[in-house]
């Protein structure tokens, strides 16, 4: 596998300093002038490519249905900017492809899927409270553009104070490459916290079996991570039977209504020849 960097310094933007408000056109995408706001932040140019490889399988898992969505919000971060982490390095966040799949820096150009994804009752169900990056809260089911648009400002600021980002997900196949949901980690040390979620149109299929494998691969590499963790609610079955796809294992801690879930990656090494995804969301 081509080695990438994971993290590159990026040049401090006067944008950011202020309180940021983005303006949309009559199609929910951003203007020229914030679009490039965002490329100055590394998540369109200069970014890293890297291919997954194939897991084996000759066809795409046979498999149920599963829940979207865990935590949105890292579980041991508050919701008010003074009790985040100090600013780090930004993330520059990699363009990971799998088999079907596109992994590519959340971006505005997505805002009508993020929309269609976050206004579904279902991809809401576990997300737990959402807020933006001022600590406001975000009604959930979104019903405007300008709603879902904060959760994707949420992470793009997130990636730039370098703790947590989000991909969107694309299904490349047919052409034009289609956006079904997102995921990436709520937080990235000291334990990734891995999140995801899932439009409820493309479950049963895989992808997100096959989305968070290639996450986890990238962080082991090169975040050097050899243990992740999720919280999961105890009713959401479909995500527990992903987890546990994935190796996670239940560790009995509760924060709120969620169980802390956590994966060893050392634990996993002498069975990552046999992993059977047959029946995997």
């Amino acid at each position: 596998m081509k080695r990438v960097s994971s993290f590159q310094p990026l040049a401090a933007n006067p944008r950011l300093e202020g309180d940021h408000r983005a303006t949309s056109n009559s199609d929910g995408l951003r203007d020229v002038a914030d679009i490039q706001w965002h490329e100055t932040l590394g998540f369109t140019k200069g970014c890293s490519v890297m291919r997954i490889p194939s897991t084996g399988a000759a066809k795409p898992p046979k498999c149920s249905g599963h829940s979207s969505s865990v935590r949105l919000v890292p579980a041991d971060i508050a919701t008010t900017r003074e009790s985040r982490p100090g600013h780090m390095e930004p993330v520059a966040v990699p363009t990971l492809h799998t088999d079907r799949l596109l992994l590519t820096p959340i971006d505005p150009a997505h805002s009508r899927g993020i929309f269609d994804l976050w206004s579904d009752p279902e991809v809401c169900r576990y997300s737990g409270e959402l807020v933006d990056y001022d600590g406001n809260v975000i009604d959930t089911p979104c019903t405007t553009r300008s709603q879902s648009d904060r959760i994707m400002e949420f992470w793009l600021h997130a990636a730039h104070d370098g703790w947590g980002f989000r991909w969107s997900i694309l299904r490349q196949e047919p052409h034009p490459a289609t956006f079904i949901g997102m995921a990436g980690f709520n937080a990235i040390s000291p334990i990734p916290e891995i999140a995801f979620h899932l439009h409820p149109r493309f479950w049963g299929k895989g992808y997100m079996l096959e989305t968070t494998s290639a996450a986890m691969e990238w962080a082991t590499e090169y975040l050097h991570s050899d243990r992740f963790e999720a919280f999961i609610e105890d009713d959401n079955a479909r995500s527990i039977r992903l987890a546990t796809r994935l190796g996670f294992s239940a560790t009995g801690r509760h924060k709120g209504r969620d169980q802390r879930w956590l994966r060893i990656v050392n634990q996993l090494a002498g069975n990552a020849g046999n992993a059977d995804v047959s029946g995997a969301p």
